[in-house]
């Protein structure tokens, strides 16, 4: 009996997940992640997640497994996942290349180095 429950239990969450994750995604597509994906794989991102949310919210999917449920928010996380990587890749883009640019600096100066330590560069 409360394997039975905690399985429903399971489900249930699972199909909010699912749900509350095309809401977010839907908002981000049109908004945050719109630079980062072509207007191609927009569209398409699009038109999965109004296909999910019309197959969870309205059709079979309120009566879906969790595996099935499960599989659905991972196919869609992982475009939404790519396009938040590249917006992050972005934002992160300058710091990165100012910190790589130093450390260039500071090799440079080792090797120019009269130091001994350093004879071997």
């Amino acid at each position: 009996m409360q394997a039975a429950d905690l399985a429903i239990r399971r489900t249930h969450n699972k199909r909010n997940e699912l749900e509350a994750y095309v809401y977010t995604a839907r908002a981000k597509v049109e908004d945050e992640w719109k630079p980062f994906l072509t207007a191609e794989a927009r569209e398409q991102f699009s038109s999965d997640l109004t296909e999910t949310e019309d197959w969870v919210c309205y059709g079979d999917g309120y009566y879906a497994e969790y595996e099935e449920l499960d599989g659905r928010l991972k196919r869609l996380r992982a475009e939404g996942d790519r396009a938040a990587s590249r917006k992050w890749e972005m934002e992160h883009r300058d710091e990165a290349v100012k910190e790589l640019l130093g450390a260039v600096e500071r090799y440079k100066e080792i090797a120019r180095s009269a130091d001994e330590r350093y004879d071997h560069l």
